[in-house]
């Protein structure tokens, strides 16, 4: 028998069961061919719709992710637990009510130990964010999705932390640091970024959440983009800091950080480091580590391969997992 499945990883297959595996297409032996026709057309017509759910899901998910905004429980329910396609998005999310974190398996919502939790009224139900978690509930959570072989809709307890309070946002956290315009351009192609570009003084960078930075260009023109995507830009100190979106700024601090990160690799400059790898997830600490053997930074390496074998001494089968959205 063929069946048509929607995979833990929102695929939508053909499935042999006879021979228990995935086929690519509708088999041409023993069917006639006019009901084989259709069927093909079915599914692949199924096919598309279900993408366009998918897709659409995880562009809706994503923007509640940065904003924190909820769901009403009841609608949640009706949708998450009741449609099976939304459903099997529900399983690959980290849900939050009140102070309770859960997911969906078969319908059913549990805790990350598996046991099972009850749904209230109210509050609303949000996703989860990682720095609103204890460093031990993040990695319960990877450990969860880990151990079921569930890959995420979108990396949300694998986003790196890069601060839980204000305080650890230091004004010279990147004064001095390099990134590109290219860089500067993907989060304003994400609207996390706002530049105030005029060559006769330096560019100023007001990113979402919310922070400025002035950065003086490597080469100058008259517009950002004039020298190209790798045109050099060094930043300045963190100025007009006031936490308004946290969650928005921390996809920035992430962001920043980890282009950063590569930066101080390549030169083996290993200072930046101290602070900046507090709240990195396993599969970034991997990154780097094959980065810095690629280009022999040994400084770096030392100081990489201590930090993961003290917060990730299990770290296993994490490379997969995606790094950006």
């Amino acid at each position: 028998m063929i069946e048509a499945r929607l995979t833990n990883d929102l695929r939508f297959i053909l499935f042999d069961t006879e021979k228990q595996k995935e086929i690519k297409s509708f088999p041409k032996k023993g069917i006639d061919p006019e009901k084989r026709e259709k069927a093909e057309a079915s599914f692949q017509e199924t096919k598309k719709k279900i993408q366009q759910i998918t897709d659409g899901q995880k562009a809706y998910l994503k923007r509640l992710f940065l904003t924190g905004e909820g769901i009403d429980a009841a609608h949640w329910r009706k949708e998450y637990q009741k449609n099976p396609v939304l459903m099997r998005i529900a399983q690959l999310i980290v849900w939050r009510q009140g102070d309770a974190c859960f997911t969906v398996r078969q319908g059913n919502t549990i805790s990350w130990d598996e046991t099972a939790y009850q749904i209230g009224d109210a509050p609303a139900i949000t996703l989860a964010h990682p720095m609103e978690m204890t460093e031990i509930q993040v990695a319960s959570w990877q450990k969860y999705y880990l151990d079921n072989h569930l890959k995420q809709a979108f990396p949300q307890v694998w986003e790196p932390v890069g601060f839980r309070t204000e305080g650890e946002l230091s004004p010279e956290r990147y004064d001095g640091c390099r990134i590109t315009v290219g860089h500067i351009l993907s989060l304003e192609k994400q609207d996390l970024v706002h530049v105030k570009y005029d060559p006769e003084s330096l560019p100023e960078f007001r990113f979402a959440g919310s922070m400025t930075i002035t950065g003086e260009l490597a080469q100058w023109g008259r517009f950002l983009t004039e020298n190209g995507p790798q045109n050099t830009i060094t930043l300045g100190k963190i100025e007009n800091l006031q936490i308004t979106e946290p969650r928005k700024l921390n996809r920035v601090i992430a962001y920043l950080d980890r282009r950063i990160i590569l930066d101080k690799i390549r030169q083996d400059d290993d200072a930046f480091l101290g602070h900046a790898l507090t709240g990195q997830t396993p599969a970034q600490m991997n990154e780097y580590i094959r980065a810095a053997a690629d280009c022999q930074a040994v400084k770096c390496t030392a100081v990489l391969l201590e930090y993961k074998s003290t917060h990730f001494p299990d770290d296993a089968g994490m490379d997969e997992l995606t790094l950006d959205w």
